[in-house]
């Protein structure tokens, strides 16, 4: 019966899941990213609909500026970027991406 079950496994890549006592052995560097992860996408989004309140609660700018702030470490998580706190994402320009010019205030 041992013959009929397989194990998953990554792909080998330099530096990643080797292990030190048992060289022919990989650890699964992947799956245990994924896995913590998933594990903080609930906490994170019970953040993100404490700050749906309606808007005669609060201001609809602060409520704007707080939803960012909860949403931000869910869309880095799910672009597969880490989240750094304090510091901006931006979005990098592409060739196919044209620059939009910034518009000021309406006069």
């Amino acid at each position: 019966m041992q013959a009929l079950t397989r194990t998953l496994a990554e792909r080998a890549a330099a530096g990643r899941g080797g292990s030190s006592a048992m060289p022919h052995k990989r650890d699964p560097v992947l799956a245990t990213l994924i896995r913590s992860v998933a594990l903080q996408i609930p906490a994170l989004a019970t953040g993100l609909t404490q700050c749906v309140l309606c808007e005669y609660e609060r201001s609809a700018r602060r409520m704007a500026h707080r939803t960012a702030a909860a949403a931000r470490p869910l869309h880095l998580r799910r672009a597969g970027r880490p989240a750094r706190p304090g510091r901006p994402h931006r979005r990098r320009r592409g060739p196919g991406r044209p620059r939009v010019p910034h518009r000021g205030p309406p006069p």
